[in-house]
């Protein structure tokens, strides 16, 4: 009886409690490449790992990519992208549904709001351990990718590494596999977790809050403009 007493005191301990987590990201892909040093290098620098940090509450939680300094010894190689836009962290709510992605495109803050993805999960009775908690396996099935996660039900939060949420337990550990290509995958896995009971998670605010549609609508409009500087440079628009 006593044991069962502790055991429920424990759970509920965890259920309030808040959490900071790090996760790595990893990108796997397979590349056309007669060369096979050169295809080895470029899938090496797509799969080179991230890391996302994730400050976590029982109905909140807040999503960053953290910088790390690479040491290693070894050649560097970069890759430049022209354009694009940067996710500077993610604020999800989900008392009320919602979520706030802080973005960085064409040196402009924007702060847009949207509801929280929904995914249809299938929670299986296959179970693991990730760092010394005992995780359950669900997987769901979308238009274009399989995605297998391991939860804690033992940590009563829907939060997850970056979009990925809404079990009934904080997500470990993931995996996304494309549907045409099975040798092409993402995968989170658990760095580190420990009990932050002092953390505040606040909303984004710095920045222009637009909705999601508006922001694609000014996205397609600076793609349009960066084709265009592309063609001028490249003579196809001098009206000769």
């Amino acid at each position: 009886m006593k044991y069962i007493l502790l055991l429920f005191l424990s759970i509920c301990s965890f259920a309030q409690d808040k959490f900071k987590v790090e996760y790595e990201r990893r990108y796997f892909i397979s590349l056309d490449d007669p060369n096979p040093e050169s295809k080895k290098l470029r899938e090496e620098m797509f799969s080179k790992p991230k890391y996302i940090a994730l400050s976590v509450d029982a109905n909140q939680c807040l999503s960053q990519e953290v910088e790390r300094v690479d040491n290693s010894q070894g050649p560097k190689y970069s890759m430049k992208v022209i354009g694009g836009y940067k996710d500077l962290e993610s604020f999800y709510d989900f008392d009320n549904n919602t979520k706030t992605i802080r973005r960085e495109m064409d040196s402009k803050i924007y702060n847009i709001s949207d509801s929280i993805t929904t995914y249809k999960w299938n929670i299986t009775r296959e179970t693991k351990k990730i760092k010394g908690y005992d995780v359950r396996k669900a997987i769901v099935v979308d238009a274009n990718f399989s995605i297998e996660a391991w939860y804690v039900p033992t940590i009563k939060s829907k939060c997850g590494p970056e979009e990925y949420n809404g079990l009934p337990g904080l997500l470990l550990e993931l995996k996304r596999t494309s549907l045409k290509d099975e040798n092409q995958y993402t995968t989170y896995k658990l760095e580190s977790i420990s009990i932050d009971n002092k953390l505040k998670l606040q909303k984004p605010s710095k920045g222009k809050v637009i909705l999601l549609s508006e922001f694609e609508k000014l996205e397609g409009e600076y793609y349009q403009k960066i084709q265009e500087n592309i063609n001028k440079n490249r003579g196809v628009d001098r009206g000769d």
